[in-house]
């Protein structure tokens, strides 16, 4: 027995099988234990971020309503009240955003001058791996300025896109009635919101339909109308108001209602010309407004479709003047064969992008630079009168309704019984609106 047992023991201390167990458990221990600790440390990096994140939301949120209600702020009883209310909206904020983070502790303190709104923000993480060793909390403290409005003088950049076809007499009256008074009416309706007016420069377009009015006698939509009538697209420079004053009524007063074939027109086609302007100032220094008057749904972009039939005791189909305005072959061409050639001869297919979507992204790129990626700013207005409604009132404007869901564009449906008066008070109305959302945007600039 003696002998069986020393050989056992003999057996035991010669086995080397498990001598790797003891370490490599306790080594695995460890390299989970730094695994997970190296995680939290990457989480606590990405804590600093997150809260530097929701310091400049608070801070903008809170200095977004001091500057839109800048002009009611006439004393200390009301910058009092509405630091108060802005301080509440930021701390608001704050709470809603702190929800989706594991925050130990959150302590902000805003600041309010009459230029900049200021926050400070200290918050605690907890720590549970760090914990082992000592370091169970891990504060942040971040800060972030947004500077508020100035009474500066803000430059001004409108681009006024009118339906120039036989139906819109009443808007074509209003810009050449009243444009002579715009810079002073415009500078009182700003001065009114505290917005201090400086240059003001105004472009004027006047569209028709490319697959109607255009003729040989305007080989560009730069040039000069050769009558009243004549041609489907016409764009000015910019007039420096109030100096170029009188260019700019001459210009505006070549134009009379006219033509227009079926009832879709070249709105878009329009709209992608202002956009494309080059001679814009930048939207970071500068209000841009596109404004836009119709009572017609859009043409849809690139298409040549032969129009409605009923368009065959149109006068555009019979009347003769349009054979000598084309050509004598347009003379032998049915209806679909009209369009056609139109459509080959005019369209500004190198200029137009393909798709309603593309044009969306060429617009976007002309509305950030307005907007400082702050929302409800206004870049297009679009003006479109009841006629552009079927008998339910339910839109039937074409792409007008489509770009109604674009950022930076406000689609109204105004009454077709306005009066040029009232059409060019709109107008002042709608350049104010952008003009003071886009000033609060650009204005709002965040340091860190």
């Amino acid at each position: 027995m003696f002998t069986k047992l020393k050989n056992l023991f003999w057996r035991f201390e010669k086995e080397e099988s498990g001598n790797f167990a003891i370490p490599f458990a306790l080594m695995t221990g460890l390299i989970v234990f730094c695994g997970a600790a190296s995680v939290e440390i990457t989480s606590l990096h990405g804590g600093h971020s997150r809260s530097q994140d929701m310091a400049d939301i608070a801070v903008l949120a809170a200095a977004k309503h001091i500057a839109v209600n800048i002009e009611e702020i006439t004393s200390d009883t009301a910058f009092n009240k509405y630091k108060s209310e802005a301080r509440k909206i930021g701390e608001d904020m704050l709470d809603n955003i702190s929800g989706q983070y594991d925050f130990k502790s959150l302590n902000a303190n805003f600041d309010f001058t009459t230029e900049q709104v200021t926050i400070e923000l200290d918050v605690v993480q907890s720590a549970k791996m760090m914990g082992a060793f000592g370091y169970d909390e891990f504060p942040i403290h971040v800060k972030s300025t947004a500077v508020l409005p100035t009474s500066q003088p803000q430059d001004i950049d409108i681009v006024l896109i009118t339906d120039a076809t036989g139906s819109m007499a009443t808007e074509i009256s209003a810009v050449q009635d009243n444009m002579r008074n715009l810079p002073v009416d415009l500078a009182n309706e700003l001065d009114g919101a505290g917005i201090s007016v400086g240059s003001i420069r105004v472009k004027f377009i006047f569209y028709r339909d490319y697959l109607f009015d255009n003729v040989p006698s305007v080989p560009s939509r730069f040039d000069a109308p050769p009558n009243a009538t004549d041609g489907a697209m016409f764009e000015s420079p910019f007039y420096e108001l109030p100096d170029d004053t009188t260019a700019m009524e001459t210009y505006v007063n070549q134009f009379s209602a006219y033509g227009g074939g079926d009832n879709p027109e070249s709105g878009i086609e329009a709209l992608v010309h202002a956009v494309d302007n080059v001679d814009w100032r930048p939207g970071s220094t500068t209000v841009r407004s596109v404004i836009l008057w119709t009572d017609a749904e859009t043409r849809n972009i690139h298409e040549f479709l032969p129009p409605d039939e009923n368009l065959q005791d149109d006068w555009w189909f019979t009347n003769a003047e349009w054979i000598t305005r084309i050509s004598t072959e347009f003379a032998a061409l049915d209806l679909s064969g009209r369009s056609q050639h139109m459509f080959d001869n005019y369209y500004p297919s190198a200029e137009i992008p393909a798709t309603l979507e593309e044009i969306k992204v060429k617009f976007e790129s002309f509305h950030a630079e307005n907007s400082n990626d702050d929302s409800d700013i206004v870049s297009f207005t679009i003006n479109v009168s009841e006629t552009c409604t079927d008998a339910t009132g339910l839109g039937v404007c074409g792409a007008w309704d489509q770009l109604a869901s674009w950022a930076g564009v406000e689609v109204n449906h105004e009454s077709a019984a306005m009066s040029s008066a009232d059409t060019y008070w709109d107008t002042i109305r709608d350049i104010a609106e952008a003009a003071r959302t886009q000033i609060s945007a650009r204005d709002l600039a965040i340091s860190n």
